[in-house]
């Protein structure tokens, strides 16, 4: 056990996570693994195989991806290659470079992709899996029958995710085999398990008040945000949302229109969220022009709003600036930035405004692209 921090609520899960411990090697995956390494053994003859783990948003889907991949490495399937999610221009390059080495070693490359209708590369992606499906290498490979050593895709992503891909292969379905499992929803025992991890992890005590959430119907992820903050979520929701009218009415001291920049900084996260929580990133172009309008708007003693936007993300240990290889902003997991969003919002009263925020968001997607 490698005692430590939790992963921060916003980054996206990664290899490189499992070295560091940052997640719980649950009994559920060693049974994922045996499913895969069955495809492996015995994939459908003259088809190209793939491994779809679904499930709902905030489930666990990638961690259980990586703790799979590297269970199947142990097991001596070690040609694996980790597209992640900007996969889409990669794909029939790597494709095409996999069914070389899988009929050179007679194994074949495993390649992981998270979340492969992510809206981000939606457009992308019917064209990529044509063009990576009709290439020249496939189409003969499956024609003489190496379906052993051509690679098998793995991945994850929630089950409407699977709905729209099997919609974006449905002329490739004569060359491509999908195999689907789904992540059980958890039980008390498992509840259990994730608790003793955690307390192991991060030191904290085994009797602490928020140890009982099996009766409240939470996300995975939402269980973790709980666990590691020390607090339930919509109490979390409830300061955070207080803590950013604060930084917005310090800004707005030092504006030249005091309603407009208030207004301005709260609907800035507001924006963010009600795109995150579609699994959509908030364009990083419109995000520092927001906070550049905000800077002309204040008088030159006045604090500098992106200083005092990233000091509220950073107090809340969040990573929203940080992160250089998206093309837009992920403030929180997609599951997460619906609850508070849930909180802030409800639906039955906030409709209007609810509307506003996601059309503006899509609105900048669109002018920013």
């Amino acid at each position: 056990m490698v005692k430590g921090n939790l992963l921060p609520s916003g980054e996206l899960a990664q290899p490189g996570h499992l070295g560091d411990g940052f997640f719980c090697p649950r009994y559920i995956y060693s049974t994922l693994a045996d499913e895969v390494e069955a495809i492996i053994d015995k994939p459908t003859a003259n088809k190209v195989n793939m491994w779809w783990l679904t499930g709902g948003s905030g489930t666990g889907k990638s961690i259980a991806l990586l703790h799979v991949l590297a269970l199947l490495f142990e097991r001596g399937y070690q040609q694996i290659v980790w597209l992640g999610r900007r996969y889409t221009n990669l794909l029939p390059e790597v494709m095409e470079w996999a069914e070389k080495i899988g009929q050179e070693r007679e194994q074949p490359v495993l390649i992981a992709i998270d979340d492969p209708c992510a809206p981000a590369v939606l457009e992308s992606a019917k064209q990529q899996w044509d063009a990576t499906l009709s290439s020249q290498s496939v189409i003969n490979a499956v024609g003489r029958n190496r379906s052993k050593h051509l690679p098998i895709v793995l991945c994850c992503g929630p089950t409407i995710q699977y709905e729209l891909f099997r919609d974006v292969v449905r002329n490739n379905l004569d060359i491509l085999e999908l195999h689907t499992a789904t992540m059980p929803m958890e039980t008390a025992d498992d509840y259990a398990e994730l608790w003793q991890w955690f307390c192991e992890r991060s030191e904290t005590p085994v009797d602490h008040k928020l140890s009982d959430v099996a009766d409240r119907s939470l996300l995975l992820v939402q269980v973790f945000f709980e666990w590691s903050r020390g607090e339930r979520l919509d109490d979390f929701a409830r300061r955070f949302r207080g803590n950013i009218e604060t930084v917005a009415g310090l800004l707005a001291e030092h504006a030249d229109y005091h309603t407009s920049s208030y207004t301005s900084f709260i609907n800035l996260i507001d924006e963010i969220l009600a795109l995150n929580r579609l699994y959509v990133d908030y364009p990083k172009d419109a995000i520092n022009k927001r906070l550049e309008n905000l800077e002309k708007a204040k008088f030159s003693q006045g604090a500098e709003a992106k200083v005092k936007f990233d000091n509220l993300m950073e107090s809340h240990s969040f990573s929203l600036l940080k992160d250089s290889n998206q093309l837009g902003f992920r403030l929180l997991h997609p599951g997460l930035a619906n609850a508070l969003y849930e909180v802030w919002h409800p639906k039955e009263i906030a409709r209007i405004h609810r509307k506003r925020h996601l059309l503006e968001g899509v609105r900048l997607s669109l002018f920013m692209d």
